[in-house]
């Protein structure tokens, strides 16, 4: 066996661990499935690439079919970045404030609260969420707070992690700002607002 044939072997096997990483990633909310479903096509072309050009008498250039793109790239470019935010206060479905830009059906958003309660009403999750396609706008992260309901919009599907972060900063929103949000008359220049972390750095988590 030559080197470019271990060197090509090795890659093989170096990929498919790659590829096991990966089902751990969407596994644990790290990849949403447009990431996940990109990169292990890419994975496995890699590989069957390789592996037929192994099977022919002269594989030294087995690398040639590899692709200029970084893996990290690929996961920066489909990563889900938060573009706008509405806040609504529970008590009265009022809009409280808006974050970034973004325009949402007054329908979408009766749809999203209906949903929301629905799920509610079966979730055990602290603070009960939906995720739907908006059509063109992208994705929307509905979410449900002990005193607020927030709809995030993203440009894709967000992952499990993105998710996860999501509940962080509301239960923070709403602690820190848990005595204004029970007053009558609430104005936005009164609140605390971690949200802006996300919206300021362009969505990215």
């Amino acid at each position: 066996m030559n080197a470019a044939t271990e060197r090509g072997k090795a890659f093989i096997r170096e990929t498919r661990n790659k590829m096991e990483q990966l089902v751990l990633d969407f596994a644990d909310g790290k990849l949403n499935r447009e990431q996940f479903h990109v990169l292990y096509d890419r994975y496995q072309t890699q590989i069957n690439g390789v592996q037929a050009l192994l099977a022919e008498e002269d594989a030294s250039h087995w690398s040639d079919i590899l692709d200029g793109e970084h893996t990290i790239d690929i996961r920066s470019r489909l990563m889900a970045k938060a573009v706008g935010m509405l806040i609504y206060v529970n008590e009265t479905n009022i809009l409280l404030d808006q974050l970034g830009q973004v325009t949402i059906d007054p329908m979408v958003v009766s749809d999203l609260f209906e949903r929301l309660a629905k799920n509610a009403s079966t979730s055990t999750d602290e603070y009960p969420h939906i995720v739907i396609e908006v059509g063109s706008m992208g994705w929307a992260l509905a979410m449900q707070g002990d005193l607020t309901t927030i709809i995030v919009v993203f440009s894709k599907e967000p992952t499990a992690q993105q998710k996860s972060a999501i509940v962080r900063l509301l239960h923070d929103f709403e602690r820190a700002n848990a005595l204004i949000l029970q007053r009558p008359n609430i104005t936005p220049d009164q609140l605390a607002m971690p949200f802006q972390v996300i919206i300021r750095r362009a969505g990215r988590f």
